[in-house]
This record gives structure tokens, C-alpha cells and sequence, in this order.
């Protein structure tokens, strides 16, 4: 009887951590349904640019030829992951930042 009790009482404390585990700060993102985005960057003037991808995880596939300095098509469905993209120029350059957006618990840059 007392190696039942033993059990049951592990049992219950192993539920309630296990259970603990998603609730707190850094549990599962909120997947939700596939989001598309479609993004282009007039180069605003720039001679050159430079550009930096800060992504987690994904695919990502690059190509030349477009009209703008930048013309995408995102894909995601966790809203916390939504590209951010980021465009300046000072002088004749610019500066592109494409950057995943994170959720506690996502792909890291």
C-alpha cells in the first residue's frame, strides 16, 4: 500500500510540474493560421546598399533582378514572428535590416 501511495504521489507531483512547464514565461508560441505578406524598398536614391538577414529558422532564398532594392514575400504563422523590415539612407547607401520577430520560447537571431 505505502509503495502505491508513493506512486500516486509521484505521479501527481510530476502532472503539476509538467503542467507548470506551459504556463510559464518561454512556453509554446500561439501558432495560428499561414500569414502573407508581400514588402518592397524603393532604394530611395542610394548607389549601394547593405543589407542584413537576422533570421531564426525558416527558409530563406535570395534572387536578383527586381525593380526595387527589395521586393519579398513572407511567410508565417506565429504573429510574434512577423518580419520587421527596416530601411535608411545616409548619403548615397543604404542600410536594409530584415529581422524575424521572436516569441518567448521561438527561433532565435
Amino acid at each position: 500500500m505505502k509503495r502505491v501511495a508513493y506512486l500516486f504521489a509521484w505521479l501527481v507531483t510530476a502532472a503539476v510540474l509538467a503542467g507548470a512547464c506551459g504556463t510559464q514565461p518561454g512556453g509554446t508560441p500561439q501558432v495560428g493560421n499561414m500569414e502573407r505578406e508581400s514588402k518592397s524598398i524603393d532604394p530611395k536614391g542610394a548607389q549601394s546598399a547593405r543589407a542584413q538577414f537576422k533570421i531564426g529558422a525558416g527558409e530563406l532564398n535570395l534572387a536578383g533582378g527586381a525593380d526595387q532594392l527589395m521586393e519579398a514575400d513572407f511567410s508565417y504563422n506565429v504573429s510574434e514572428w512577423k518580419p520587421k523590415v527596416n530601411y535608411d539612407v545616409s548619403g548615397d547607401t543604404g542600410e536594409l535590416m530584415v529581422k524575424q520577430g521572436s516569441a518567448e520560447g521561438g527561433p532565435k537571431r
